[in-house]
C-alpha cells in the first residue's frame, strides 16, 4: 500500500538516496511546458525538444505522486499533459503521434499508458468536462487501434509517405524488437476500458510475448531476432513489460534478467549502454536506474549490494538543479531519467507496485 501523507515529500529522503524533493521540484517546475509537454532535457537555461513519449510517462508519474500524496496540483498536471497529447495525436493518420516525422508505435504505447493511468485515478469529475472526457476517450481508441494494427503487422513505426532524411534504419527503436515488449503494459491496461476487444488484445500480447522471447539467452533480450548486440535499455524494458503483465512462465526470464543485470554492474553501481557492440560502452543513468527497479521488483532482498550501489550512482549524477544526469560526464540534465529514479524511491519507500511501473 502506498502512504498517502499530503505536502510531505520528505517521507522520501535518505542520505544514501537521491534527494526526492529536489527531482519532484525539478520535473514540476523546471522541465514542463506550460501546455503540458515535457522537455528531452535541460542544459543551464537551455531546454531540449518537447517529447511526446516523456510527456506520456510524466503523466504517469503524476497520477502515482497524486495517489500518494492526494495533492490536486499533481492531477491538474496530468490533465494539462494529456490534453497536449490530444493535441498530438494525428486522427488523419489512423491515431499515431509523431516524432521527427516518424511514428512510433512504443512512443504511442508510453502515452497511452499515462493516459489510461490518468483515466484509473480520475476521481474528482470538477477538473475535467464532458467535451475534455469525449475528446480523451476518441484520443484512446485511435492509439489503441494505431498499436494494435502496427504490431500485428509487426510494423514498430510508420512514416506516412514520408522519408525523413539520415534516418538509421537499422537502429534498435526502429526495429520489430525486444523494447516493444513494453507496449504490453498500455494494451494490458486497454483490457479493463475496451472490453468487448479483450479476446484480441490477449492474443497480441500472447504473441507479442512469445515474439521478444525467442530474442532472450543467456539471460538477456538482444535488439531484435537479426542481432546479437545487446543495447541494455532496450533490455529493460523488455523486462519491464513482462513485470507489469506478471506472468507465471515468464517469471523465469525475469529472474534471470535481473541477475545478468547485476552481473554486468560497474563497482561504481552504474551499468553500461552496449554490450556485446562494437560501439563505445558509456555509463547511462537511464539503465541503472531500470535496473534498480528490476531488483527491487524481482528479489529485493538477494539485491541489497545492486540497488545500494545503483542508487549511490544515480546521487553521484544528480545536478544543483534536482534532475539527474543522463551519463557520466554529461551536462544534460535527463527528464526520463528523473522520472525512472524517483519511481526507483517510491518502490524503496512503498514496495515495487508494477501499477505505477513508469
Amino acid at each position: 500500500m502506498f502512504e498517502n501523507s499530503k505536502n510531505n515529500l520528505d517521507i522520501m529522503e535518505k542520505d544514501t538516496l537521491p534527494s526526492f524533493c529536489q527531482m519532484e521540484k525539478w520535473i514540476t517546475s523546471e522541465i514542463c511546458d506550460k501546455n503540458g509537454g515535457i522537455y528531452s532535457w535541460q542544459r543551464g537555461k537551455e531546454l531540449g525538444y518537447l517529447y511526446n513519449e516523456i510527456t506520456g510517462y510524466g503523466v504517469k508519474l503524476y497520477t502515482c505522486l497524486y495517489d500518494i500524496f492526494k495533492d490536486p496540483k499533481y492531477l491538474q498536471m496530468a490533465i494539462r499533459s494529456v490534453d497536449y497529447l490530444n493535441s498530438q495525436v494525428s486522427s488523419s493518420y489512423g491515431g499515431g503521434i509523431s516524432r521527427g516525422g516518424i511514428y512510433y508505435v512504443f512512443d504511442a504505447s508510453i502515452c497511452l499508458s499515462g493516459i489510461l493511468s490518468y483515466h484509473d485515478c480520475m476521481t474528482d469529475n470538477k477538473f475535467i468536462d464532458e467535451k475534455a472526457n469525449y475528446l480523451h476517450e476518441k484520443m484512446t481508441k485511435e492509439l489503441l487501434n494505431f498499436i494494435y494494427r502496427s504490431l500485428l503487422d509487426k510494423k514498430p513505426i510508420n512514416l506516412n509517405g514520408t522519408s525523413p532524411e539520415n534516418v538509421d534504419f537499422s537502429h534498435w527503436s526502429l526495429s520489430y524488437g525486444s523494447h516493444l515488449l513494453k507496449c504490453a503494459i498500455a494494451i494490458s491496461q486497454s483490457l479493463n476500458v475496451f472490453n468487448n476487444d479483450s479476446e484480441k488484445l490477449d492474443a497480441l500480447i500472447d504473441r507479442l510475448c512469445t515474439d521478444m522471447v525467442k530474442n532472450f539467452h543467456n539471460g538477456h533480450f538482444h535488439k531484435n531476432i537479426n542481432s546479437r548486440e545487446i543495447y541494455t535499455h532496450s533490455h529493460c524494458y523488455a523486462t519491464e513489460g513482462l513485470i507489469y503483465l506478471n506472468k507465471p512462465e515468464y517469471l523465469d526470464v525475469i529472474k534471470e534478467s535481473a541477475n545478468w543485470l547485476a552481473s554486468i554492474q560497474n563497482h561504481n553501481g552504474s551499468l553500461y549502454n552496449n554490450y556485446f557492440s562494437s560501439k563505445q560502452q558509456e555509463e547511462v543513468a537511464d539503465v541503472t536506474s531500470q535496473a534498480v527497479r528490476i531488483w527491487l521488483w524481482t528479489d529485493r532482498e538477494k539485491f541489497s549490494d545492486n540497488i545500494e550501489k545503483g542508487f549511490g550512482f544515480l546521487k553521484s549524477l544528480q545536478s544543483p538543479e534536482g534532475g539527474i544526469y543522463y551519463k557520466t560526464g554529461s551536462k544534460d540534465i535527463n527528464s526520463w531519467v528523473t522520472m525512472f529514479t524517483m519511481n526507483d524511491i517510491i518502490w524503496d519507500h512503498n514496495g515495487a507496485n508494477a501499477k505505477w511501473l513508469i
